[in-house]
């Protein structure tokens, strides 16, 4: 009962991470500073790129505080003992090839796979914020994605789709920045190493498109 509370917390660290990205790059346009930018000394790339190493920042500092405090609160309870324990002894590990492991070394695992759902989320809320001129839209536009790259695919199993389709929603479903964040519980569609391959893709990109769409930005 206690892990799965977790759940809960990593669903509202995205949230508050959505919330509090998305006026990056919207609040200059509101604010009409985003023409003022573009005659800065350092351009509108290199404070594209100052924007979203403190998002960067900012999202892993929280989490990992928020980690902190969830492996305090496990420890109070189960005490230090129960992390050397075997993973296949916690009903919330549920991939075969986990269940071989540590307790401790399981959340390890997990604990970077969270890492690499919230740096999707940053990626992406920036995404949305630097892509729309309003706050409002860049949230919906974040939370479209968080919510349908994790529910749609879900969905879309029900029915008889085209293969092409199934592949494509099944990729989203793995970069889903809540997906990854309980990736030991629930497993992976693709072998690690693709994932982990796809996640670079998208970060890469994402980071390139910001800092180009930015960049071309007229205010």
């Amino acid at each position: 009962m206690l892990y799965e509370a977790t759940f809960t917390v990593n669903l509202l660290v995205l949230l508050l991470i959505t919330f509090a990205l998305t006026p990056v790059f919207t609040e200059e346009y509101r604010c009409k500073t985003a023409p003022l930018i573009a005659g800065c000394e350092r351009g509108r790339k290199k404070i594209a790129g100052i924007k979203i190493a403190a998002a960067v920042v900012f999202s892993l500092g929280m989490y990992v505080l928020v980690d902190i405090v969830l492996l305090l609160i496990f420890i109070a309870y189960y005490g230090c003992d129960w992390m050397a324990g075997g993973a296949c002894l916690v009903n919330w590990i549920a991939v075969p090839r986990y269940m071989g492991l540590a307790i401790w070394q399981a959340y390890l695992l997990q604990f970077f796979w969270g890492m690499l759902g919230i740096l999707v989320m940053v990626a992406v809320s920036l995404f949305f914020s630097v892509l729309c001129k309003q706050t409002f839209l860049a949230m919906a536009g974040s939370l479209l994605f968080l919510g349908g790259g994790y529910v749609l695919p879900v969905i879309l199993m029900q029915f008889r789709v085209p293969r092409w389709l199934m592949r494509l929603t099944g990729w989203a479903f793995e970069c889903n920045p809540y997906y990854l964040m309980t990736s030991v519980s629930r497993g992976s569609y693709l072998g690690e190493l693709w994932r982990l391959l796809l996640i670079a893709v998208l970060l890469v990109g994402v980071q390139y498109a910001v800092r180009e769409r930015w960049g071309r930005q007229e205010g």
